[in-house]
């Protein structure tokens, strides 16, 4: 199964980032169903725009079939449609449209991900976007995060911007202080910043980074992102092995992402370890 990008049909286009993301958190939900395999974002969105018949597309990616859809968001209505459709032939096998208020996206993505199964007549085994996964319920707090997310996997560099990320993210952990992914999201943004301001304003940045972090062994000690930080401090040390090895589990431990795969390429590459490390991207790109 591929999920394409949901196209926005918002009034405004700068409403994409929202689409964007309940695509990608429909693809996330599908993807821990052990009778499913799915293509990943990267192979799925190379189609973002792009008016290709979805027989060309199903051939093109190897997949039996193809999910997208519609988003319209208007003020504190949302209207999402979907369909599945059998790439062999461009057929139709489901549809459905779901009219939620604003603060029901979380229930839809699950209702699109259950609806899919049960299409597909697959066992559905998926949680909701809950605190072992380092989510949130709070509609605005997600927005700001899908913002900062839409920011970061586009090739856009404007410092202007990225503060005003930062200041979301800021605003996003206040509303929903056990949101663990835009604590994660605030402390690698803090220390990007502070590699680009001055020394005072530098080390309050990396001090409210080191906060955030804190935050984050407080609120999920169990967590890949602290496993991340861990394997990066143990490389620090000189313990490249140990280190390797902890990447690899957080990389082997989830449907496979650019965040959960990362800090094993970067590992790797640091190590002279070339020939994975392009195949490993490559494979990335390639899902």
């Amino acid at each position: 199964l591929a999920v394409l990008p949901f196209a926005n049909l918002s009034a405004d286009p700068a409403q994409a980032y929202f689409s964007d993301g309940l695509t990608e958190e429909s693809l996330t939900r599908l993807a821990r169903i052990p009778a499913l395999r799915l293509t990943g974002r990267t192979s799925s969105f190379s189609f973002k725009g792009r008016n290709e018949d979805l027989r060309q597309i199903g051939a093109k990616l190897g997949v039996e079939h193809l999910l997208e859809g519609s988003v319209r968001r208007d003020g504190e209505q949302l209207r999402v449609t979907a369909q599945l459709i059998r790439a062999e032939d461009g057929t139709q096998q489901w549809s459905k449209t779901y009219d939620q208020s604003l603060s029901g996206v979380f229930a839809v993505q699950d209702e699109i991900a259950k609806d899919v199964a049960q299409a597909l007549s697959v066992k559905l085994d998926v949680g909701t976007l809950n605190r072992a996964q380092g989510g949130t319920t709070n509609v605005e707090a997600y927005d700001g995060y899908l913002r900062w997310r839409d920011f970061q996997l586009s090739e856009r560099r404007d410092p202007a911007e990225a503060r005003s990320s930062v200041q979301r993210l800021r605003k996003a952990v206040a509303l929903d202080p056990g949101f663990v992914l835009a604590w994660d999201a605030l402390a690698q943004s803090l220390t990007r910043l502070a590699e680009r301001a001055q020394p005072a304003e530098a080390a309050q940045l990396r001090a409210e980074a080191a906060a955030a972090h804190e935050r984050i062994v407080a609120l999920a000690p169990d967590s890949w992102i602290v496993k991340r930080e861990r394997a990066y401090a143990l490389f620090a040390e000189g313990k490249w092995a140990e280190a390797i090895a902890v990447a690899r589990a957080i990389m082997e431990s989830s449907p496979r992402s650019w965040e959960h795969t990362y800090p094993y390429i970067n590992l790797i590459f640091s190590v002279g370890r070339l020939e994975e490390t392009f195949r490993i991207s490559d494979e990335l790109q390639a899902m």
